[in-house]
């Protein structure tokens, strides 16, 4: 069979290409999402019209960060914003461009804090981001504004710092626009902010919402993250079904252990953010090393980390290592 695709040529053909990877980004398939972006790459290098080369920017950078590749995320924000602003000054699509570059400067930011290196250097790509931000979201125009609440809100995320409202405010403003999917993404970053706050109620009303919406539209992959969210931090409540009165349907939070630790994974966490190695937790705790070695692989696990030093730092962030919670005084006590 001849593909569909003959139909259509030139600036039609990249058109579909790029709502094709639009659609496949929001329901979670990576793989279609990267065809249809590499199928475009062509006719972008090519073009000098902002709404190709913002969206390939845009689309890119969202599949780059998903994947882990921050680097290329940041190369693909860089390389559009620059061809955007050489030939014109359309503020839509530098404004998003330039939030999603902030939201890509705070993912570094934490990965640097959890590695144990310097934020600085993305912290200050991320206040430039924003100051682009601001500057092409001037006036009372609903989508920009949109825009640069959530880019406030990632900015304050970059500096480590919860502040739920922030995201609470970007999540109203799209829905006041009628944009659930990235409403819902305000929320669940909502829910991720009142969690390193403390309050697990208001998290699980956010995460609530957040998977409501994720199921209505079919977003996989913002629900394998809201889902995986709740799990980390054993948040329960009901199916969410229907629009009304959704908080009211929310069951109380469970009061069991952050990410399902057992109390002697939390004393070997403990030890692990102390630096322990696998004999040494096994002769504070009187266990085997090999026993030891199998408490840590399962702490990686739960805490969806690959090695110990990450595995300190998310502890270190989310107060799990705190000696308090493992009935023994911490190093240098």
């Amino acid at each position: 069979m001849p593909s569909t695709d003959r139909r259509y040529v030139g600036t039609s053909l990249l058109y579909l290409l790029l709502q094709r990877a639009a659609i496949a980004l929001g329901l979670g398939d990576h793989e279609v999402a990267r065809e249809n972006l590499e199928r475009a790459a062509d006719f972008v290098a090519e073009s000098s019209e902002p709404q190709f080369l913002g969206a390939w920017g845009t689309l890119s950078a969202q599949l780059d960060l998903r994947e882990g590749d921050i680097e290329s995320a940041r190369s693909a924000v860089d390389e559009a914003l620059d061809r955007i602003e050489f030939c014109t000054e359309d503020a839509s699509r530098i404004v998003r461009l330039s939030a999603v570059g902030v939201a890509i400067e705070a993912d570094a930011a934490q990965r640097a804090r959890d590695l144990g290196e310097d934020p600085g250097p993305a912290l200050a790509r991320a206040e430039i981001m924003l100051s682009r931000v601001r500057a092409a979201a001037e006036g009372e125009r609903p989508v920009e504004r949109a825009w640069l609440a959530t880019a406030e809100a990632h900015a304050v995320r970059a500096e480590g710092m919860a502040e739920p409202s922030l995201f609470a405010a970007a999540a109203e403003a799209w829905d006041q626009i009628e944009w659930p999917y990235e409403a819902a993404l305000a929320r669940w970053r909502e829910a991720e902010a009142h969690l390193a706050a403390g309050d697990r109620q208001a998290a699980t009303v956010a995460a609530g919402l957040a998977l409501d919406t994720a199921r209505r539209l079919g977003a996989g992959w913002l629900r394998g993250e809201v889902e995986g969210l709740c799990t980390r931090a054993r948040l329960q409540f009901d199916g969410l079904q229907g629009p009304a009165d959704r908080e009211e349907e929310l069951l109380e939070p469970a009061e069991e252990e952050p990410f399902g630790l057992t109390p002697r994974e939390r004393q070997v966490l403990t030890l692990v953010s102390e630096g322990r190695t696998n004999r040494e937790i096994g002769d504070t705790l009187y266990m085997a090393e090999k026993t030891a070695s199998v408490h840590v692989s399962r702490i990686l696990s739960k805490l969806g980390v690959r090695s110990r030093t990450e595995a300190a730092a998310v502890a270190h962030r989310l107060g799990l290592d705190a000696a308090s919670e493992t009935g023994r005084p911490a190093a240098g006590a």
